[in-house]
């Protein structure tokens, strides 16, 4: 991994917030054999697979969120992959209410092409599970 992934990272999420409906737009940054792992509890498919897969849990956003994004908190290259730690931003559908919750999530990429994702429902999680748990916010800005 390099410093590349990080980059791709970030523009494909800027990608994904300047218009998540455009799947075209976006889905360029994953590999055609795309494994997406959902966090644990995830009430839905545990794995999508191939672009078609990416394209569902995007839909599963856009079905229940009139408007929704990603921002980016912290991008952690570890060496083969990404740590990606996310603020969420939706408004539900017929309530306008806005929600937000912190979301983590592993990215492998291969040649500028993201070819699995596991995503958790808390920091917490991913940092641990990419064996950064126990480290700071200072420690982990280093990185």
């Amino acid at each position: 991994m390099s410093q590349r992934d990080v980059e791709v990272m970030r523009e494909l999420n800027a990608t994904f917030n300047g218009d998540p409906e455009n799947a075209d737009a976006w889905l360029e940054f994953y590999d055609p054999a795309i494994e997406f792992h959902m966090p644990a509890l995830w009430p839905e498919e545990p794995v999508y697979y191939g672009h078609e897969g990416v394209r569902r849990v995007a839909a599963l956003w856009s079905e229940n969120f009139d408007e929704y994004r990603w921002d980016e908190e912290r991008l952690i290259d570890i060496g083969d992959c990404v740590v990606a730690l996310w603020h969420t931003r939706g408004r539900i559908k017929q309530g306008g209410a806005w929600i937000e919750a912190p979301v983590g999530s592993i990215w492998h990429l291969r040649d500028d092409k993201v070819i699995r994702v596991a995503t958790y429902f808390t920091w917490e999680e991913a940092l641990e599970t990419a064996g950064l748990s126990g480290e700071g916010p200072a420690e982990l800005s280093e990185r």
